[in-house]
């Protein structure tokens, strides 16, 4: 049976954790650390016992860095809770520790010997979309093939889904020549310019295009070339172009 006490008690801590979860830097040191308790302390008031540990070590690092036996000289701290503090404190360590790696950022100067690779063995055209964020990460890859070698179409409307599932802020696009010529098409630069008119029109940066070809790669940046198509195929020009025409 539970007492009215216990009613309460259960309704505070009910009320900390739904806290915890809708507006978590809304809470104190002590708070964090009462919440934290509730796992190992179940009908005590854990608030109490939060205040006397941070009177005792006077910062949660300082708690976390302690020893298990100085921590259970604490008033009504035994080795459970003592414990639940190591653990946390041991997990703080180890992220502390850990060297932050950095995401590497996707560019034709560190990708090329992977973009090529995403290639090897290839006797058709494949066709390949990256769609990155505003920090250069990748945020999801489109695979197009065809069974005709000598040519490979993009699927507009994949593409066009995949945008908006995926917000990015810039595009690669690449794909081989199955005929060992890296020099651009007539074909491709009309792709590249039908691209960056649909990435145009959502927002999204067109910065690349790269043709691969064996263990070589051709850039449509390096090159300046995506430079000029980016200038004159690109929806907001192309509009403004059709409606002068218009209006005459």
């Amino acid at each position: 049976m539970t007492t009215k006490d216990e009613g309460v008690h259960n309704g505070h801590r009910a009320r900390m954790c739904e806290r915890l979860f809708k507006n978590p830097n809304s809470f104190s040191d002590h708070e964090l650390l009462e919440v934290l308790l509730y796992s190992v302390i179940k009908r005590r008031n854990t608030n109490d016992i939060a205040h006397k540990l941070l009177r005792t070590f006077g910062t949660l690092e300082n708690l976390f860095e302690a020893d298990a036996k100085s921590i259970t000289l604490v008033s009504g701290v035994g080795d459970a809770t003592a414990r639940e503090i190591k653990v946390v404190g041991q997990i703080l360590k180890k992220l502390k520790d850990k060297p932050i790696k950095k995401p590497e950022l996707f560019s034709f100067a560190n990708k090329k010997e992977s973009i090529i690779a995403e290639f090897k063995g290839e006797i058709n055209e494949k066709f390949i979309m990256y769609l990155l964020n505003d920090k250069h990460e990748l945020v999801s890859k489109l695979d197009f093939k065809d069974h005709n070698p000598s040519s490979v179409s993009a699927d507009i409307p994949e593409i066009v889904k995949a945008i908006a599932l995926n917000s990015p802020y810039f595009a690669i696009i690449a794909h081989n020549h199955p005929s060992k010529n890296l020099t651009p098409t007539e074909a491709d630069d009309f792709t590249t310019g039908k691209l960056n008119v649909i990435c145009s029109m959502h927002g999204v940066n067109l910065v690349d295009h790269i043709i691969v070809s064996d263990d070589d790669a051709y850039s449509y940046f390096i090159s300046g070339r995506m430079g000029y198509i980016r200038k004159y195929f690109n929806f907001d020009r192309l509009v403004s172009k059709n409606m002068e025409e218009i209006l005459k």
